[in-house]
Order: structure tokens, then sequence, then C-alpha cells
């Protein structure tokens, strides 16, 4: 029976060193930290890993440096929920706002604004649709969209103007209103 195996001595290399380096202890290699500057292309996600060549661990003496893996984490923004290339933003209205219809701002992906046409007669949930105002799409140009969905807030608390406003406006439009004034 017989076994190759690499030489204990001399880790394959055919020669001894006779003055062991303090630093590397005869390895050719030393520790070392080093800032790397990283190109993020836009539309990246979270997990997505970018491979730079040559910038991992040192390959020993006549070894080739390996790569270097940097996994991505996307922060999340409070103005947006993120759907694959499409971001989701809410827009909170009042009852006369749904009603009558408005203008709102709305932010965008680039920190600047732009308005929203929210038209007469607009239903809680509503989705108004801004075409390539989403995230860029990973290699191209194209950017998903950005969805405003709109929020119609429904007060909790009203005054008695407000309370005898309303019941007016309830009786205009024929609807029944069960509950006796508040007092």
């Amino acid at each position: 029976m017989m076994s190759v195996t690499t030489c204990r001595r001399c880790q394959g290399e055919g020669r001894l060193i006779s003055k062991v380096c303090r630093v590397c202890r005869g390895s050719g290699t030393q520790p070392d930290r080093s800032k790397v500057s990283v190109e993020v292309p836009a539309g990246v996600s979270t997990g997505t890993r970018l491979r730079l060549s040559g910038m991992g661990e040192s390959g020993g003496r006549a070894g080739v440096a390996g790569d270097l893996f940097v996994e991505i984490v996307v922060a999340d923004d409070p103005r947006f929920r993120r759907e694959g290339d499409h971001l989701f933003h809410e827009v909170t209205i009042g009852i006369a706002e749904a009603t009558l219809g408005t203008r709102v701002g709305v932010p965008l992906i680039d920190g600047s604004e732009t308005q929203v046409e929210i038209g007469p007669g607009t239903q809680p949930g509503t989705r108004l649709i801004i075409e390539g105002g989403g995230m860029t799409v990973l290699g191209r140009r194209a950017r998903g969209d950005l969805v405003v969905e709109v929020v119609v807030e429904v007060p909790e608390k009203l005054s008695e103007e407000e309370e005898d406003l309303l019941r007016r406006w309830a009786e205009l439009r024929g609807e029944k209103i069960d509950r006796p004034a508040s007092t």
C-alpha cells in the first residue's frame, strides 16, 4: 500500500525556508484589512450578490487570490413598499376630498414630488399608477411603476357643527341615520 501527500515541512514547494518570518510564519502572506469600493448597480434588491474577482483571500505563495462576494441588503424607505420593481405609496385623504376630488403631492424615489389628481367619487382602496415611477429594472433602462393607494380617513370624533353638517348632508342624500345626535 502506498499513499501520496503534500510534504508537511515544505508544503509542496520543494524547498525549506531557513529563517521563518515572524509575521507570516512562512506562509508568504500576512493578515491585512483593506477598504474596497463597490459600484452597486441600480435596481438591486436584498440578497443580490456581487462578485469581485481577485479581491478575496490570498491563494498562498503560488496561488491566485480568491473572489470577494458582497451581499446587498437594501434599507427600507418609510415612504414606499417595494414589490419587485414596483413601489407602493399610501395617500390618506378625507371624505370630502374623496367625494369632491383633490390634488395630492406624492413623493418620488429620486426625492422630488409630483402632483396626482384624485377624481371626484374616489373610493377607498383605489389605486392610481404612475408609470415608470418605480425602481430601475436591474440591467435595463426601464423602471417599474409607482402605485398610489388611496386611503379614505373617516373621522372618529366630530365637533357639534361638523356632526350637524354631516347629518344634513346625509338627509339630502336620503341616507338614514339610526343613531341619535351625540350630546
